[in-house]
């Protein structure tokens, strides 16, 4: 599994290389002139509430598959002691120093592969946050929370802010749709284990370039919830949501009858 884990995120370090000068062109925000405002945040009322709820004053934070780190940025602006994100991506991770500058937020970001985290940070962080899309992008998710406990102090606490997967039963757009009966034409099984390839990254613009290959994997809910009790974490919370966090699925959100986003807390053990 380890030299799969490797191949698969070799080629996903590139794709996300590649697509991140995109992503700078096409998101919805200048998040270089959002975060000169002090106190600037990106986060929605229910990771607020739920990340407040930890008590944040003197916590700190990690986030896996960070990205740019503007989540994490976000919750060292309301309120935790320090940050550090984790992405392999170089571009994204040099980003997310540029904004934690611009923001004047205490966080550190660690370009690495998930599974190369330095055990330097073992039991360091009173919280781990996982958000929009990270889960994808993990071949075998025992591996990942089993790293996400082992960052994680005796007592901290897990957030998981995710798509839901029955996501992938559902179209993008809603011409599958019919209002006088469900038809839907899942792209995927709900328990495909099939490794899913893609190409193109660009998920504000949508736009084409010529992108190299990425791989993404696809967990059901009862594994992502038993990877995590398997990892030592003792389930607190789950709770569904028929918003959409994903900007994929405004359809449907419209509708109001699909579980779209889930929130999951935890604590270890």
């Amino acid at each position: 599994m380890l030299t799969d884990w490797k191949r698969y995120s070799s080629a996903n370090r590139a794709a996300w290389n590649e697509v991140a000068a995109i992503h700078k062109k096409t998101r919805p925000r200048d998040l270089h002139q959002f975060f000169t405002e002090p106190g600037a945040s990106l986060l929605d009322p229910t990771e607020t509430a739920i990340l407040e709820s930890f008590g944040l004053a003197g916590k700190r934070i990690a986030q896996l598959c960070c990205n740019n780190g503007r989540e994490l940025i976000s919750a060292v602006n309301i309120g935790a002691l320090a940050g550090t994100g984790f992405d392999i991506s170089d571009e994204f991770i040099r980003e997310g120093r540029e904004l934690a500058k611009i923001a004047n937020a205490d966080c550190e970001f660690v370009c690495a592969d998930i599974i190369d985290i330095p055990e330097i940070y073992n039991s360091s962080f009173d919280i781990v946050y996982i958000t929009i899309g990270a889960l994808s992008w993990i071949p075998d998710l025992d591996t990942y929370f089993g790293i996400v406990s082992r960052l994680l102090k005796p007592g901290g606490n897990l957030l998981v802010y995710e798509h839901h997967p029955v996501t992938y039963l559902l179209p993008f757009e809603d011409k599958d749709f019919s209002p006088g009966g469900l038809i839907l034409k899942p792209e995927y099984s709900y328990f495909n284990k099939e490794i899913i390839e893609g190409q193109g990254l660009d998920y504000f613009g949508f736009s084409e370039y010529d992108a190299s290959k990425n791989y993404e994997f696809q967990h059901t809910l009862g594994e992502i919830v038993n990877s995590v009790i398997h990892a030592g974490i003792e389930l607190l919370e789950l709770n569904e949501y028929p918003y959409d966090i994903a900007n994929g699925f405004k359809w449907a959100e419209d509708l109001g009858m699909f579980p779209l986003s889930y929130t999951l807390v935890g604590r270890k053990k």
